[in-house]
């Protein structure tokens, strides 16, 4: 059975594809592909895309594209960092507002809870 192809490659021959730009092949294949347009109020639509799959690019491609930099290691470990963290909060004011307690005694986010719960 063939694979499927994006409407992308079913567009262009890969010869065609390979001039347009020379780093371009088939579109790779991630494990967590999402993609959401968002209306942000007072500030317009915004593009939202979260990939996350193994690493297909050159190393040559990476240092062209600087993105073996220090800083921006960091840049993107603090964003994971923060995204882990406001999921972990999200989580746990689900949970509380359902009125599961998981563990016994106080919570450090219970203060949290009660800024939401009031």
């Amino acid at each position: 059975m063939a694979a499927r192809q994006t409407p992308f490659e079913a567009s262009f021959a890969a010869e065609a594809v390979a001039a347009l730009h020379p780093d371009a092949g088939a579109a790779p294949r991630h494990r967590l592909a999402y993609r959401v347009s968002l209306p942000v109020p007072l500030l317009g639509q915004y593009y939202v895309s979260i990939a996350i799959g193994r690493e297909a690019r050159s190393g040559k491609r990476i240092t062209r594209e600087g993105q073996t930099r220090l800083s921006r290691s960091i840049v993107a470990i603090g964003v994971v960092l923060t995204l882990a963290f406001g999921l972990f909060c999200g989580l746990y004011l689900a949970k509380s507002f359902a009125g599961i307690n998981i563990l016994p005694g106080p919570s450090p986010l219970h203060q949290l809870y009660l800024l939401f719960h009031g």
